[in-house]
């Protein structure tokens, strides 16, 4: 019986992560709108808006702020379609994207002063967020030695995917049916709630009462558990 079901696991186990080398670029949306006509460079008196607006409460220094490759877009932003970047950019305001958002560069920050929007979001630059992140589906967030993300608001999606083992992801607050972090090895709740929505035939293969089976594939997948939320994009 338990070959049985450690055969169904490992039929599973390649729709639970992305066979990809963990620094690989991350491109998940499909479509995405050229979005480079809604930014310009950023000035001095943009980064002082910046400044001001986080008011020391968040260090700006590992951002890079003082970089001269940042863009900006002036007022709220609203995208109709999926977008991705690998670039620095800063929203003086609100982003409401009517579709899904995909960053892919591991040193090139967003900085958003005001709420994110999306259906679905997979952030593998580094964020800054004065507001709240809203997500009807799920939300992929990724921090790093240099780069912490931090939402000074809430997160609030149907599911959380948070990669926190080697710098915290801040946020005020969380609400969503399950929240994985990549940080607890041991939370296999969590994890089953995640698999049930990803891949419901994890049910059907006896997966989903398999403890051993779940803390398995949590260990191996946690560290690229953004192709949990490109899957659904």
């Amino acid at each position: 019986m338990f070959k049985a079901r450690n055969c169904g696991w490992i039929r599973l186990l390649p729709l639970f992560m992305l066979s990809l080398p963990v620094q690989a670029e991350l491109r998940c949306v499909a479509n995405a709108v050229d979005i480079e006509s809604f930014f310009s460079a950023a000035t001095a008196e943009d980064k002082q808006q910046v400044e001001q607006a986080i008011n020391s409460s968040v260090n700006l220094v590992p951002f890079g702020l003082s970089a001269s490759n940042w863009k900006v877009h002036r007022g709220d932003l609203v995208v109709e379609g999926n977008i991705e970047s690998n670039q620095k950019l800063i929203v003086l305001g609100n982003l409401t994207v009517k579709g899904n958002i995909s960053t892919f560069s591991l040193s090139n920050p967003w900085v958003i002063l005001g709420n994110v929007t999306a259906t679905n979001i997979v952030a593998d630059s580094p964020l800054l967020i004065t507001g709240s992140i809203n997500a009807s589906g799920l939300v992929f967030i990724d921090s790093y030695y240099d780069n912490p993300s931090t939402i000074k608001g809430s997160i609030n999606a149907r599911g959380i995917f948070i990669n926190d083992i080697i710098a915290p992801v801040v946020a005020s607050s969380t609400n969503s049916e399950f929240m994985v972090r990549a940080s607890d090895k041991h939370d296999t709740e969590n994890v089953k709630k995640a698999l049930m929505i990803i891949n419901p035939d994890a049910y059907y293969w006896g997966l989903i009462n398999d403890e051993d089976a779940l803390k398995e594939i949590f260990k191996r997948s946690n560290i690229r558990m953004a192709g949990n939320v490109c899957n659904q994009m």
